[in-house]
């Protein structure tokens, strides 16, 4: 009897590992919820282009961009769990974004399984064209002469730049306007062209820019400064106390995917992350990379929805 159930044990495994080992065997879809040229979207063809390298894999980046990136996630949600659909989430739709919505067509929880979070980057606050601010205690300034003739640009409602400036507008005391863009592109051509006042953006949609002497960084929103930015102030250095926000991005499959694509998964993206390539660029854009194993990322994950609850509560916002 011990022999039989030895061999059934076997069989069973001899069937199971063959099936994993063979993945992938067709294109794989990386789905992003912003428009192309954001952070998310930049983040996905940095780690697609090395872990399709490192590995032979085709790694199809698939932007599906609307409402603070739950277009994409409704999408991921509803794939089947065979490992061939991923999606590069971030603070939006695993911290803020169930928060935000009285309904959501999915469960940020519940609909998918972690993989690892990639890296946290800082949100950057900065002056678009004309506008005649060099610090955050001149908007500050500006916003109480004038109430409501301040707008900051973000890349959609729910986003952490979107919370980001609406923090800013709470702890500060001040009335801005926010103004919602379909992702990061529309929402910097409109601060570039000088159509609103400031932007809050991630730090990998700014680097150019700010390079370039286009946009003016006024403020980081983490809590330390960013090494790549040493002259500019956290916001809570700049005078608003309590202020801080820390964006982060991570990998997320449907659930029910098999934990053996899931570790085969988790394994290729960690290979990448380590590259001397992969680090230095995600660092010059901001990122500290963190590589966390599956159930880290998922308690991460719970805990940023737990974290944003009480601060989305007191701001008010709320979208149907």
């Amino acid at each position: 009897m011990k022999r039989a159930l030895l061999l059934a044990a076997a069989a069973a495994a001899l069937v199971a590992v063959p099936a994993a080992a063979k993945y992938p065997e067709k294109p794989i879809r990386l789905v992003v919820g912003f428009t192309p040229a954001g952070a998310t979207d930049i983040l996905a063809r940095v780690v697609a282009a090395k872990v399709g390298e490192m590995q032979k894999w085709e790694i199809v980046v698939d932007n599906k961009p609307g409402a603070a990136g739950n277009v994409g996630a409704d999408i991921v949600a509803k794939s089947a769990p065979d490992g061939y659909t991923w999606m590069l989430t971030q603070i939006a739709t695993h911290g803020i974004v169930p928060n935000l919505y009285k309904k959501l067509p999915f469960d940020s929880v519940k609909d998918f399984a972690g993989v690892t979070q990639l890296v946290g980057v800082p949100n950057v606050i900065s002056a678009c064209k004309n506008f005649p601010a060099n610090s955050i205690a001149d908007v500050i300034r500006i916003a109480k002469e004038k109430p409501g003739s301040v707008s900051y640009a973000s890349s959609g409602n729910g986003t952490s730049l979107h919370i980001s400036g609406h923090l800013f507008k709470v702890l500060a005391g001040i009335d801005i306007l926010h103004v919602p863009y379909r992702g990061a592109g529309p929402a910097l051509n409109d601060c570039l062209a000088g159509n609103v006042s400031l932007i809050v953006n991630n730090f990998p949609e700014t680097v150019a820019h700010v390079e370039a002497g286009t946009l003016r960084p006024l403020a980081v929103t983490t809590a330390q400064r960013a090494p790549q930015y040493p002259n500019v102030p956290t916001m809570r250095e700049a005078g608003v106390a309590d202020y801080e926000v820390s964006a982060w991005f991570g990998i997320v499959v449907p659930a029910k995917t098999p934990r053996a694509v899931i570790d085969q998964i988790h394994d290729a993206v960690l290979q990448a992350l380590a590259q001397p390539d992969v680090k230095k660029r995600l660092l010059d854009l901001g990122g500290v990379v963190v590589g966390s194993k599956p159930e880290e990322f998922e308690a991460f994950y719970k805990g940023e929805i737990a974290k944003w609850k009480p601060i989305v509560e007191t701001s008010g916002a709320q979208i149907e």
